[in-house]
């Protein structure tokens, strides 16, 4: 199996190649967002935060809801996911901010 390093620039070689960056096979176009390799499997999503920034509003609208209802317990449930959410976007655009800077 192929090994990576964080940041080295491998998997964007291999798919402005238009080999898959696991196994280097063929890629095919699923749709204009979308590739899939044709031996592996291994699915390529274009850059897309839009879903999440989506998710946090909602969750975040959701929380507020519920602290004015005064249901505590389940607005701390709803605070923790909000903050993961938070945590994986931020996280997911510092990783493509590291990938584009190559």
């Amino acid at each position: 199996m192929a090994e990576f390093k964080v940041g080295d620039g491998s998997w964007q070689k291999r798919l402005d190649a238009g080999q898959c960056p696991k196994c280097r096979s063929s890629l095919k176009e699923v749709d204009a967002k979308t590739k899939q390799c044709t031996m592996c499997g291994l699915t390529i999503m274009e850059k897309n935060f839009g879903g999440m920034t989506r998710i946090i509003r909602i969750l975040d609208e959701e929380l507020t809801e519920l602290m004015s209802a005064g249901l505590y317990r389940e607005a701390e449930k709803t605070r923790l996911r909000l903050e993961t959410y938070i945590d994986m976007r931020n996280k997911a655009l510092e990783l493509s901010k590291g990938t584009s800077d190559e």
